[in-house]
């Protein structure tokens, strides 16, 4: 058998427009399924050009050096911590300060945490209008795919968006 005609997982990371209307697509990186997802936050939060607001992910991506990666650009992170993951005393870092967040005031945690369902919408929206598998077979091929994918997803995005203004498309 071939070894490029072997399919092989991957896991797709997006960065998202949480709480716009519109739920732009920012950044976007594929990766083997071995390999963790903490260390891919501060390459997504790099991609995103200007200011960034909160930053929303689950679990996998909370480790000590992703706040403090966040908050350095300006950003406030809603990392699901595991639950046995208390403060410390000591000085207030990125970490800590999330950790205070999520146990000190979890119903405000929750309600700005709750709006990670809507990227999961997005991705969601995304597999089942273009397909849920990718067809390049090389991880480089494969990562363009997605590219050119989430391309076309901002640009409907964008044409939604001035059909509702009632803005009138020609091509």
């Amino acid at each position: 058998m071939n070894r490029l005609s072997r399919r092989r997982f991957r896991k797709a990371h997006l960065a998202v427009e949480a709480r716009a209307e519109n739920r732009v697509i920012y950044a976007w990186h594929l990766t083997t399924p071995r390999r963790p997802d903490g260390p891919l936050l501060p390459n997504l939060v790099e991609q995103i050009e200007g200011p960034i607001g909160a930053v929303l992910g689950e679990g996998a991506y909370a480790s000590r050096s992703n706040p403090e990666h966040v908050e350095d650009r300006g950003g406030v992170s809603y990392l699901r911590p595991r639950e046995s993951w208390r403060p410390r005393p000591g000085p207030p870092s990125a970490w800590q300060r999330l950790l205070r967040r999520y146990h000190g005031r979890p119903g405000w945690f929750g309600r700005c945490y709750r709006y990670r369902v809507n990227v999961e919408g997005r991705f969601s929206s995304m597999k089942r209008r273009q397909g849920a598998h990718l067809r390049a077979r090389t991880m480089a091929s494969q990562q363009r795919e997605l590219g050119w994918r989430c391309v076309v997803e901002n640009l409907e995005i964008c044409a939604r968006s001035y059909v509702r203004a009632g803005v009138e498309l020609t091509l």
